[in-house]
């Protein structure tokens, strides 16, 4: 089952216009992977600061394996919620394709022999905004609300 979230529908649910989420929110994109930069700064958290003798192994797996977040809330919001998410990004082979890229360039990139986070951050930056431009331009018509499009 894929079911389709727009914008508008998150808009009213939050009880704000489309304007405001598009100014915290730029793009769909960022409402959606806005929590996993949050989670992967946790996560190297974890790792430099993990206990002295405890490999990098076991701190990424007593990370990964803490159940966090909306799938450790008990109320029924906080489960309609991930059952959203995982919709939207289900449903969206090309926001899950783009993020599994965008990462896979920085884990090979960081395995240089010299890596230059700088360096690969505007790399990463540059072949992510072209890529959105690229489904942007492919997706212009997708999710386009026809009322507010042609004015009726």
């Amino acid at each position: 089952m894929s079911v389709k979230v727009s914008v508008t529908e998150i808009a009213r649910k939050a009880e704000v216009s489309c304007a405001t989420v598009f100014n915290y929110f730029p793009t769909k994109e960022d409402l959606v992977y806005q929590g996993m930069e949050r989670f992967e700064a946790q996560m190297l958290d974890s790792l430099r600061n993990r206990p002295a003798g405890q490999s990098a192994v076991r701190a990424f797996g007593r990370f990964a394996l803490e159940t966090r977040g909306l799938l450790a809330a008990e109320d029924a919001e906080s489960e309609r919620s991930l059952v959203t998410a995982s919709h939207l990004i289900a449903s969206s082979p090309a926001l899950v394709g783009l993020h599994a890229s965008l990462v896979s360039c920085v884990r090979r990139r960081m395995l240089e022999e010299h890596p230059d986070r700088k360096v690969i951050a505007r790399d990463v930056r540059a072949h992510g905004e072209k890529a959105l431009r690229l489904l942007e331009k492919g997706l212009a018509g997708y999710g386009v609300n026809a009322k507010k499009a042609t004015g009726t």
